[in-house]
């Protein structure tokens, strides 16, 4: 599956930014601290991690504002149609004939077509077969990334990782997750800290105000 989602971010910029950059996402977003991402089907089980962390909010619904696939985007629609153009010589004909279908351009149309279906989750082959279908049909032109006015793209691309680099990254998670305890910990301790120190300076505050009217009524009845 792709997903086509929007998150909100519910954390610090610092924290923001780590994640941007796990996420190879850029560092932008609207006015509304939304960013939108397309991700597989384990970039999705990452996105959720994150969100029952408290990060981030993941939002039903698809931002339009106008800007380009990224390049992430470009080269796996390129990749395929590449392939599919090496197995089938009538499509690779195809692409000979509209060189201004381009893979930005099929993208374009991609964007457009996800975007007035206002879907987040797609089966691979539902995106690659609009691929297709955009280069099979001579009537279908570019309609433009102003057009289409679909938000840039994120790409989460799945790695092979040795056994050795999958118990480093779990250990290094193990890891980060230990410190962000520990920060949450030490933060509940100095706020519970500064409030029972708030406490005790209003009891003391309200004995000085005792210790005060006690005084003052002593100095009454000597006037007497």
């Amino acid at each position: 599956m792709i997903y086509f989602q929007t998150l909100y971010f519910m954390c610090d910029q610092v924290t923001r930014w780590k994640i941007e950059d796990h996420l190879g996402m850029e560092r932008h977003m609207t006015v509304n601290g939304e960013w939108p991402v397309v991700m597989g089907d384990k970039g999705e089980e990452l996105l959720r991690e994150i969100e029952r962390r408290g990060y981030i909010q993941i939002r039903n619904k698809f931002i339009n504002t106008g800007m380009k696939a990224t390049k992430g985007f470009i080269e796996a629609i390129r990749c395929y149609l590449e392939k599919e153009a090496e197995k089938d010589p009538l499509f690779a004909k195809k692409i000979e004939e509209h060189p201004e279908k381009t893979p930005e351009a099929v993208c374009n149309y991609i964007m457009a077509e996800v975007s007035k279906a206002g879907q987040s989750g797609w089966a691979d082959e539902e995106i690659y077969g609009m691929a297709k279908h955009f280069i099979d049909e001579d009537e279908l032109k570019d309609p433009g990334d102003k057009a289409n006015k679909v938000s840039r793209m994120v790409i989460n691309r799945h790695v092979d990782l040795t056994e050795e680099q999958k118990q480093a990254a779990m250990a290094k998670a193990e890891m980060d997750f230990k410190k962000e305890l520990e920060t949450k910990h030490a933060k509940e301790e100095a706020a519970r800290r500064e409030k029972e120190k708030a406490a005790a300076n209003k009891r003391k505050l309200i004995a000085e105000e005792k210790a005060k009217k006690a005084k003052e009524m002593q100095l009454n009845l000597f006037d007497f």
